[in-house]
């Protein structure tokens, strides 16, 4: 299943460019829009690349109801109530 979702983004000459994802953003994640960044100063009319970087925090804990919201945004099944991922290392 793949999550889309976008954003608005005013550029410096004013314009609103629709921005739509379907990426996973990751920290550092940096996003190029081809020919919609600066303008090139000796290239009348051509523009560079627009880049857009990510700086994604990862909350340190969330509430059992931001748990199962995620889930639910995500399409995963409702765990429950102290049930625990188990990581590689714990698989016998």
């Amino acid at each position: 299943m793949a999550v889309t979702w976008g954003f608005n983004l005013k550029t410096l000459d004013g314009r609103d460019l629709g921005i739509m994802l379907t990426d996973v953003v990751t920290p550092d994640y940096e996003l190029v829009i081809a020919k919609e960044g600066m303008p090139i100063v000796k290239e009348n009319g051509r523009r560079g690349n627009l880049r857009i970087k990510f700086d994604i925090i990862f909350p340190k804990s969330l509430s059992s109801e931001q748990r199962q919201n995620i889930r639910k945004v995500l399409g995963g099944q409702p765990q429950h109530e102290g049930a625990h991922f188990r990581s590689e290392s714990s698989v016998p």
